[in-house]
């Protein structure tokens, strides 16, 4: 699952975004009341109407196909060419709309950052469909066959300037970003973000957010959603890039199990990994090269060192001229979740390789350490080794588990904070969390009725 060059990203499908437009529209009185002359017929055009929720039913990038029903309401053309009086009831003109992040003014942007956390419907009359506040007519739905042609081509004319006209009181915040989540942590905190709107991989409508967590922090140069991050019976998914997750959890936990070495991220198209630079020692093991990257299976983590050097350092011994070992290890670490936390399980079975190579005349002090031949000096560079292996995974896959549980507050859950979808209150219920290039929480979002 990626996430194109994205640090977090949340998507919701466009049922899951009705559900909320319904919830908090529908104890909202939203009428329009216009009234203009045409100035092909020279006709009076009176539109009034009282509008039911709205409904999203598509659309692409920031374009978002919106139906409008009018619960209520009549238009009429008077003292001119064109004359009559329509009955708009049942009536839903589809429009398609473009929004803005909206900040302490009411200048709208098309990326937010600082104070510009509303996202928000305000009609302009601008004609340029990237303009927030776009606006046009798209048709006009009248299953009930109140219109003639006629009337219907003049709802679609005059509709638009209508919630122009009307727009303090159509002006909608269809969510606001959190710039400072309670139970996240500080690198959780978004730096810049837009919307966008994409399609699931069954053809699922899907409203997203995508977000920098570093203000200033260059955006992809076209904003993407992986249709396979929707899991099945889900309406909603949040995602962690890789490399945000390898900088912020796994790099500062690999410092702080191994402090005697320096280590190096590298990440490209979003896959991360980490090595070291330089060797460092682990009690009387060296290490020369070690390096934690995703699992060959993608699911979790895989940790590669090997290391050496001569018998003298491993044993303590002052005079083993030639003697030296050579040896490597390797883990893999797969995720799991437990229903409230993240953690990377320690591998029962990890890979062990070593080799050593001694002359003869150096077993005379070997001996002395009770060592008489080769499985017994197997047998002792293994235990030093699997000291080494301990802490790589015993402390250092804990150390990544408590920093991540630190990160989320002790529940992954809480990433669903970053952005809030209705004033109401929400919850994400997790059905399936893992790591598939990217970290993912899939579930369903509820939100608290009013």
């Amino acid at each position: 699952m990626k996430t194109y060059g994205y640090d977090y990203v949340f998507a919701l499908t466009v049922d899951m975004v009705n559900a909320i437009l319904n919830s908090n529209l529908k104890n909202v009185d939203q009428s329009i009341d216009y009234s203009a002359v045409d100035p092909d017929s020279g006709s009076t055009i009176t539109l009034n109407a009282q509008l039911a929720p709205w409904q999203m039913v598509g659309g692409q990038n920031s374009l978002i196909n919106l139906n409008i029903p009018i619960a209520q309401g009549s238009l009429s053309m008077a003292g001119g060419a064109i004359t009559g009086t329509y009955d708009l009831g049942g009536v839903t003109p589809e429009m398609q709309i473009t929004l803005g992040w909206v900040g302490t003014g009411d200048q709208a942007v098309a990326r937010g950052s600082g104070d510009e956390t509303h996202l928000t419907f305000n009609p302009d009359p601008s004609s340029d469909q990237n303009n927030p506040g776009y606006v046009a007519t798209l048709q006009v739905h009248d299953p009930e066959g109140r219109l003639d042609a006629m009337a219907t081509g003049i709802l679609s004319e005059f509709m638009t300037e209508a919630l122009f006209a009307n727009r303090d009181k159509v002006a909608y915040i269809f969510a606001t970003v959190n710039p400072a989540p309670a139970d996240l942590a500080s690198w959780l905190s978004p730096g810049e973000w837009q919307y966008f709107v994409s399609q699931g991989s069954d053809g699922t409508g899907v409203l997203c957010f995508l977000c920098m967590l570093t203000d200033g922090a260059a955006f992809p140069s076209q904003p993407s959603f992986d249709p396979s991050a929707l899991q099945p019976a889900a309406n909603s998914v949040v995602l962690i890039s890789q490399p945000a997750f390898f900088e912020n959890v796994v790099l500062p936990a690999v410092q702080s199990t191994f402090p005697s070495g320096k280590f190096q991220l590298t990440s490209a198209d979003d896959r991360a990994s980490i090595a070291s630079a330089g060797d460092f020692d682990v009690s009387t093991v060296t290490v020369d090269s070690y390096t934690l990257s995703p699992s060959p299976s993608g699911d979790g983590l895989a940790t590669s060192s090997s290391g050496g050097g001569p018998l003298t350092f491993l044993f303590g011994l002052a005079d083993l001229p030639d003697a030296g070992y050579t040896w490597s290890l390797t883990t893999v670490n797969p995720l799991s979740y437990d229903g409230t936390d993240i953690t990377f399980a320690v591998d029962p079975h990890p890979t062990e390789q070593q080799d050593s190579t001694i002359p003869w005349y150096d077993w005379v002090l070997l001996v002395v350490l009770g060592i008489t031949d080769a499985a017994g000096l197997a047998d002792a560079i293994y235990e030093c080794v699997e000291k080494y292996g301990d802490q790589a995974q015993n402390v250092g896959m804990s150390t990544i588990d408590n920093d991540l549980q630190a990160a989320t507050g002790g529940a992954v859950m809480n990433l669903g904070q970053v952005i809030a979808w209705t004033e109401n209150g929400q919850n994400l219920t997790p059905s399936a969390v893992g790591m598939s290039e990217s970290v993912f929480i899939a579930g369903n979002l509820t939100i608290s009725s009013t």
